[in-house]
């Protein structure tokens, strides 16, 4: 894998969300912020990205991650889709899926 680190930002309905998808040593990590330090939306968009760079540095496959995490939503996803025309995440899971997705499977 020829990644270095890949940093990505997506709007979805918690807020702007920064996804970092990282090679160190052909381990990959995953990191996301959202929000500040504390708050209930960044320690949910840490332990997301934690526990997919887990599972994948674990053995799961990356596309496998991605399609457990992409399509989840939030109750307010519908409202910023259509504020947005479409053109956004469904929630944090979604938009980290998508960056999996996108970074590191061949689709």
């Amino acid at each position: 894998m020829n990644l270095n680190t890949s940093t990505t930002r997506y709007e979805c309905p918690e807020g702007h969300i920064f996804i970092k998808i990282a090679d160190l040593n052909g381990r990959i990590w995953i990191d996301a912020t959202i929000g500040h330090t504390g708050e209930q939306n960044m320690v949910s968009a840490h332990v997301f990205s934690a526990l997919a760079g887990t599972a994948i540095r674990g053995g799961v496959p990356a596309l496998k991650v991605a399609h457990i995490m992409k399509g989840c939503t939030h109750e307010d996803s519908n409202h910023l889709l259509a504020r947005n025309n479409g053109d956004v995440a469904l929630s944090m899971a979604d938009a980290i899926g998508r960056e999996i997705e996108k970074v590191l499977c061949d689709t």
